[in-house]
């Protein structure tokens, strides 16, 4: 038997090199993406078909069972290998380190500065628009806009550190938290100050935070919503205009141990239950007041030991803690974010009206986890890594959409990387806020995180799926890149790749289903009160998507078409996709475009099918339009398709255009036809001299004398062109009779 070759040895220091960059590749996603083009370029390059093509050459010279696996692993396979990888190896490695320089998230300057200690608290207030930095005796509040203005300073008075700060929507009143027994509330205007403590005696308050009015077009001044939580539940007290003090409204009940708050989806999340709380209860605040979502438990909980001094085994206890969970608002959509740092899975919650369920897991790269939305995308940062990955849990599922990236700031994007005396963005310093924001305490700058499409595009090497994302996105927030364009691009590159018509199919899915939930997301047009003497006085003006959806006329003229004219497709190759495209407007709920309906009968019949093009024109009527009507007559003057004009003249008819009706028929030598439709459509700007002397040419003089009393009560200009017509006659009567 034949022994393996001997692979030499590598020193100590270089293996654990070699691991420690194999363990970097695989944590930041780069191995299987690494994998993934070396795969794609060895089938691209027919190596797979080569090595296949040796394996059975050596089967058949050496026999069945004469040769081992060590024999088809020869020398000219490797060599062969080397021959057609070794270039595209190169490129890939250029790629490689070209896109390590660039970065798929991107800190983008908000414009706000603000100077913060060490020892100060730093909070982003979302519902003032404000940045607020509280340190032992004074709170600087910071806007959030750029402005040159300075802060204002506002003394809160010595004593213990600031656990929490926050500032009223309308920037009148500052409330300050240093004790779990009061708050103390600063009125900004006349700087008076008052203490405000529970309305439960002996319950600990755990936070608060401001609830801004609801928008109403009432002129009832608004009114502001503190909401203090404590063990015992909810506290609401109101902040009205030009009111000093805060009124108490009402108290719900309900045992909370910690909570989380999104301003942007105006929903607290209390957990309740022994220290472990495992019990979260979401309340939503509304315009009709507060809503109690479902009460849901988290059962991928990490798994602690037991209790300190307890007597027997350690018995594993559920332990969560809230730094572990995130509300997210991703497209309009709810959840609860919970990052299992033991397991390294991002578990996302969805709420629902009636439930609380568990719909996407995702990996991570590392324990360290901070979650940014940009655009519906759920940003992963790692600070410990420096690095950052883009999800779209919907549709990439558990992978990124790219391999993570290293988080640059607009200094480091411009220079190609961080110099010398650059601030680094993703250090300890960071405090990131929801939904998009980030503080740098080092740097004293508010950033902004923005995905950087791309790169996306670029690396994505899955198109189906960057096609999906894509058409998820807003044009307003990526102004780096053409959305539609870019679908349009990748699109092609599918269908230049799809071998089989089904292929294409999930694609134009895709493309037909983003536009047709774009259109039912249209706001339905409401005809408002007014008098009927001003009626359309007033024009609406289209709605126009902000998402990149493509109508389905252009994904039939910027995409088949061009796509249809390349070399390599055939005519039938073409026909399958259209009718594929065809199915895939209808079971959108689409009629197909009149441009899909050319282009097939087109590719039918140049494939030598037009038996089946008539046979689809008759028993499809939702391929019907005016565009294909000519274009079948138009082919059977190219003898393409013999009957076209009939079957053109027929759609017309069902179309309700019989003046175009009644112009085919005259050219399919059909006048009677022609005149039937003239005379019951009562078309009287039409010239009747064609038709009577297409009758005329036809020798029946018994016809002629019924048409021309037809035609009498018709046009009022016949007897002008009957001396013509009779002329024509007679010559023909003649020429039968000789």
């Amino acid at each position: 038997m034949q022994k393996p070759a001997q692979t030499k040895a590598l020193p100590s220091k270089d293996l654990e090199v070699l691991e420690s960059v194999q363990q970097r590749l695989i944590r930041t996603g780069e191995f299987d993406r690494l994998k993934q083009v070396l795969e794609q370029r060895l089938t691209e390059c027919g190596w797979r078909e080569d090595v296949k093509q040796q394996c059975r050459e050596v089967a058949k010279a050496k026999g069945v069972g004469n040769f081992t696996v060590a024999d088809l692993v020869n020398e000219p396979t490797r060599s062969g290998l080397m021959e057609n990888s070794s270039e595209d190896t190169q490129q890939g490695k250029a790629s490689t380190s070209e896109g390590a320089t660039r970065s798929g998230v991107n800190l983008v300057d908000t414009g706000a500065r603000f100077a913060a200690e060490a020892s100060s608290t730093v909070v982003l207030d979302a519902a003032a628009h404000s940045l607020l930095v509280a340190h032992t005796n004074r709170v600087l509040i910071y806007s959030l806009s750029p402005s040159s203005k300075p802060p204002q300073e506002v003394q809160i008075g010595e004593g213990p550190a600031v656990a929490a700060a926050g500032l009223s929507p309308d920037k009148r009143m500052l409330v300050v938290q240093r004790s779990p027994l009061h708050l103390q509330c600063l009125l900004l205007p006349s700087a008076n100050m008052f203490l405000q403590g529970s309305q439960q005696r002996g319950s600990r308050i755990l936070g608060f935070f401001w609830v801004p009015p609801p928008t109403s077009t009432t002129s009832a001044p608004p009114v502001a919503t503190l909401i203090v939580v404590t063990q015992a539940g909810l506290e609401l007290w109101t902040l009205a205009a030009e009111s000093q003090v805060l009124t108490f409204r009402e108290a719900r009940k309900h045992p909370t141990q910690w909570f989380i708050y999104s301003h942007e989806m105006r929903l607290v999340l209390l957990g309740s239950g022994e220290p472990t709380s495992l019990w979260l209860q979401g309340c939503q605040f509304t315009a009709d007041g507060m809503v109690r979502l479902p009460p849901f438990q988290i059962p991928a909980a990490v798994l602690q030991g037991g209790a300190e001094g307890s007597e027997g085994p350690e018995v594993p206890r559920p332990l969560l803690n809230p730094a572990d969970l995130h509300l997210l608002n991703m497209g309009q959509q709810m959840f609860c974010a919970y990052v299992n740092r033991q397991r390294r899975i991002l578990f996302l919650y969805h709420f629902y009206k009636d439930a609380v369920m568990l719909q996407h897991q995702l990996d991570l790269a590392g324990p360290d986890v901070q979650l940014s939305v940009v655009d519906g995308l759920l940003i992963i940062h790692y600070p410990g890594l420096a690095l950052s990955a883009v999800f779209d849990p919907s549709i990439s599922g558990r992978k990124p959409l790219a391999p993570p990236t290293p988080l640059t700031s607009p200094s480091e994007q411009a220079e190609g990387g961080s110099s010398e005396g650059d601030c680094e963005p993703l250090q300890q310093s960071l405090l990131f806020s929801g939904p998009n924001l980030v503080a740098d305490r080092q740097c004293g700058v508010v950033w902004r995180c923005q995905v950087s499409m791309q790169h996306i595009v670029a690396a994505c090497l899955d198109v189906l799926i960057l096609v999906a994302s894509l058409l998820q996105r807003r044009q307003s927030l990526h102004p780096d890149i053409d959305l539609r364009a870019t679908i349009l691009e990748a699109s092609m590159r599918h269908l230049s790749a799809a071998v089989l018509p089904s292929g294409v199919r999930p694609l134009l899915d895709l493309l037909h289903g983003a536009y047709a939930k774009s259109r039912s997301m249209a706001p339905r047009p409401t005809a408002p009160h007014q008098d009927p003497q001003q009626e359309g006085s007033q024009i609406s003006q289209p709605w126009t998507s902000p998402f990149a959806i493509i109508h389905p006329e252009n994904i039939v003229k910027q995409l088949l078409m061009p796509w249809s004219l390349s070399q390599s497709v055939s005519e039938a190759h073409v026909a399958a996709v259209a009718g594929e495209a065809a199915a895939s407007c209808t079971s959108a709920g689409l009629a197909p475009p009149p441009s899909l309906a050319c282009l097939l009968i087109t590719a039918l019949i140049r494939s030598g099918c037009p038996s089946q093009a008539a046979w689809l024109v008759r028993t499809q009527p939702e391929l019907a339009s005016e565009q294909l009507a000519l274009q079948l007559a138009q082919l059977e003057d190219r003898r393409g398709l013999e009957g076209g004009l009939q079957l053109g003249a027929a759609m017309l008819g069902r179309l309700n255009r019989p003046e175009q009706q009644a112009r085919l028929l005259l050219r399919a030598r059909l006048p009677l036809r022609a005149l039937s439709v003239i005379r019951q459509h009562r078309l009287t700007q039409l010239d009747p001299a064609p038709i009577l002397q297409s009758v005329a040419l036809a020798g029946d003089a018994a016809v002629l004398a019924a048409a021309m009393t037809t035609c009498q009560g018709l046009f009022p200009q016949l007897p002008s062109s009957l001396s013509s017509i009779q002329t024509c006659t007679s010559a023909r009567q003649q020429r039968a009779w000789s």
